[in-house]
């Protein structure tokens, strides 16, 4: 891959950061602490390890194919970034780690992109529609805890009740 200038590498950590929030459904606090050789992009499985942090679990997380690209993108242009941490999300080339401020806005502007206006245009959103999405597809709310960390289903069932036709 050619070498990335500031503006094209912000823009692929943009995409980036949107993408592993709907592949994964991580949370924008650990989407912060992650580090680059946390998130494998290539083999059989790829996926994203999530430590334990508070009442979360610590999980390996199976990232969706639709975001295999976009983060491969990423992370072969932040592997070739040097910088002083490893931090995978950083603001700057220097290795500052991503803010949630900072993180918010790169979904905002993602879903704005797409003409998609929602009251909470967080990193939430796009978790939630993680978990939404599995629901679909037919997991159970054990399934749809262990795959956002959460130790109880209070969360999964919120988010199942709100598929459900009245």
């Amino acid at each position: 891959m050619p070498s990335c200038s500031r503006y094209n590498l912000k823009q692929i950590r943009n995409r980036a950061v949107v993408a592993l929030f709907a592949a994964s459904g991580v949370t924008a606090a650990e989407s912060r602490r992650l580090r680059l050789e946390e998130l494998t992009v290539d083999g059989p499985r790829p996926d994203v390890f999530i430590d334990k942090s508070g009442p979360r679990l610590a999980r390996k997380v199976p990232l969706d194919a639709f975001s295999l690209d976009i983060l491969r993108e990423y992370h072969q242009a932040r592997s070739n970034l040097p910088c002083a941490t490893d931090w995978l999300f950083v603001a700057t080339a220097a290795g500052k780690p991503m803010k949630d401020d900072t993180l918010g806005q790169c979904v905002r502007a993602a879903l704005k992109s797409l003409n998609i206006t929602a009251a909470d245009m967080s990193p939430r959103l796009l978790r939630n529609t993680y978990g939404r999405r599995h629901i679909h597809e037919g997991c159970t709310n054990e399934e749809i805890s262990n795959l956002l960390g959460l130790s109880s289903h209070r969360t999964a069932v919120r988010l199942r009740q709100t598929l459900e036709l009245p």
